[in-house]
């Protein structure tokens, strides 16, 4: 069964049983974890065929997917997915969706710098921009709902050159799949 405790558009909780696939359950409450209302309703989702869960149960470690729009809130996110372990057996995989909006509004709210200078960009492997301070969204937006986009179609050159000194780096040293470039201006 799916389990999904929702946080936006509204607060409350989808279920999936595994018997019935078609049909959904949803339970919408308050803030005070008061019901407001239920519903039932067709769905065409399975979660069992969702790569997440696929890759998860394949190879019993971390995941984190591409992003992808979410089939429920149709908003851009990625997903990161864990598998549940028994005796190396996998029970099932607990998995969470993060949007695009909200990592960006996450790194917005970080300083790196006194100075007020200064970004945190979070790429994928190829290049695109998943998230960023929201001070630079302006361009990014698409019918409201975030999208990646090329490095390179930044319009801050600042940034652009300070990848290109992270992927000079890469050729003397890297150090696993994580990459850190820190530029002060002191």
């Amino acid at each position: 069964a799916l389990i999904q405790a929702m946080k936006s558009p509204n607060s409350g909780v989808r279920i999936i049983d595994s018997a019935n696939k078609h049909q959904e359950q949803l339970f919408y409450q308050n803030a005070d974890n008061q019901r407001l209302a239920s519903m039932k309703k067709a769905t065409d989702y399975n979660p069992l065929e969702r790569p997440w869960y696929l890759m998860t149960k394949a190879s019993p470690q971390t995941y984190w997917s591409g992003v992808y729009p979410f089939s429920f809130q149709q908003e851009k996110g990625l997903t990161a997915s864990y598998p549940l372990l028994k005796n190396g057996q996998v029970l099932g995989v607990v998995a969470i969706d993060i949007s695009l909006t909200k990592l960006s509004d996450f790194i917005s709210d970080q300083t790196i710098s006194k100075k007020g200078k200064g970004a945190i960009l979070l790429l994928n492997e190829k290049a695109e921009i998943v998230a960023m301070p929201n001070k630079l969204l302006s361009y990014k937006k698409e019918r409201d709902h975030l999208n990646v986009m090329a490095i390179t179609n930044l319009q801050e050159e600042w940034i652009k050159a300070c990848y290109q000194k992270m992927r000079d780096l890469e050729s003397v040293e890297n150090k696993g799949h994580e990459r850190y470039l820190i530029e002060t201006d002191q």
